[in-house]
């Protein structure tokens, strides 16, 4: 579970963008 967690917070950052939207 952590594992993907993990994952998707790393191919978040690698889109700024996308990670600002979802917080926002």
């Amino acid at each position: 579970m952590l594992t993907s967690l993990l994952e998707l917070l790393q191919e978040l950052r690698n889109d700024d963008d996308g990670f600002e939207q979802i917080f926002e």
